[in-house]
């Protein structure tokens, strides 16, 4: 949710919210008035940051896991 900016500091990555969000509702155009709803846009767009989330987590931490269970297999 945050990026860094050119000076160093950190900020709000709105295009990341704002490509989630938009490319929902962009694709929700193509369903019937009855289905292509705000709410639905709302969802798929915040299932989309959540994969993101989920996605950036096990990368950042998966190497850390993966060592720590080879280490408890090998003392077995």
């Amino acid at each position: 949710m945050l990026t860094r900016t050119d000076s160093g500091g950190e900020t709000v990555s709105t295009w990341r919210i704002g490509s989630a969000y938009g490319a929902a509702f962009l694709s929700n155009q193509w369903y019937p008035d009855r289905l292509n709803t705000v709410k639905l846009g709302m969802i798929q767009g915040s299932v989309t940051l959540g994969f993101g989330l989920i996605s950036n987590l096990g990368s950042e931490f998966w190497p850390d896991i993966k060592r720590d269970i080879k280490r408890k297999v090998l003392r077995k």
